[in-house]
């Protein structure tokens, strides 16, 4: 990886807690892909400087309309995340229409 790239780690901010974000979106640009992050604060920064970044919740939606996931297994995939601490606006068993009531689906 391009330490120019690394380096704008400024973006998000200083220290340690932000080197994740800063590698995968230092990847994303150096590759021209796009980033997924879970960061509010992060992803801000990251479109405010032309990175296309989304979060789970869309990556998995992406995965049930493209037929590489089911709603029913991405929606088990919500609740095992959640078990986890991690925060999703829905439960597994909303996610379907949480997608859908979006249009993600």
């Amino acid at each position: 990886m391009c330490l120019n790239h690394f380096a704008r780690i400024d973006r998000i901010g200083a220290g340690d807690r932000n080197q994740g974000e800063a590698s995968v979106f230092a990847a994303a640009e150096l590759l021209k892909g796009m980033a997924v992050t879970d960061d509010q604060a992060a992803t801000r920064v990251a479109r405010k400087y032309g990175l296309e970044v989304h979060g789970t919740v869309w990556l998995l939606a992406r995965a049930c309309r493209n037929g590489k996931q089911t709603v029913v297994g991405a929606g088990s995939l919500v609740d095992a995340l959640r078990d986890t601490g991690m925060r999703l606006p829905m439960t597994g068993a909303e996610f379907g229409t949480w997608i859908a009531e979006r249009g993600l689906m």
